[in-house]
């Protein structure tokens, strides 16, 4: 892990703000799991992640006729397991991704994401980082979800 930080700071080193077009990955270049991404998200880049889909969001609760309704929001939630989640479990393992996509994704199924962090300016002009943000995604693994 010691070696994956250090690789990870160097190339963020080399690297100016978002300029830099290499993702970060982890040793041997293969794809990050989320608990690395978690401890490597130290600067606004593209980072390579394997994960499963545990849980997704793709349909809004019904609203009421002439009433106004709060905006839905679609999202996906990726750990690195793939464990039937109870209902109104906490999800503290992962990460969530909002995406419009959320209806391509099987749940149990494992992916190769592509997700950005940005340095973004608030309303009092400080800057903060922001993300996860959804760039691509790929299926490399099929969905047998286990207890």
């Amino acid at each position: 892990m010691k070696s994956l930080t250090l690789s990870v700071a160097l190339l963020i080193t080399l690297c100016a703000g978002q300029a830099c077009a290499a993702d970060v990955t982890g040793v041997a270049g293969r794809p990050l799991s989320v608990a690395e991404l978690a401890a490597l998200v130290v600067a606004p880049r593209i980072y390579s992640v394997a994960a499963y889909v545990v849980e997704k969001y793709d349909e809004c609760p019904p609203c009421p006729p002439n009433a106004v309704c709060e905006t839905c929001v679609y999202g996906i939630y990726l750990a690195d397991h793939n464990r039937v989640r109870a209902t109104g479990a906490a999800m503290d393992d992962g990460i969530y991704l909002s995406t419009n996509k959320a209806r391509e994704f099987q749940l149990g199924a494992r992916y190769l994401f592509r997700i950005r962090y940005r340095l973004e300016k608030n309303a009092a002009g400080a800057w903060r980082q922001s993300g996860p943000e959804l760039i691509d995604f790929t299926r490399v693994g099929p969905a047998d979800r286990s207890e």
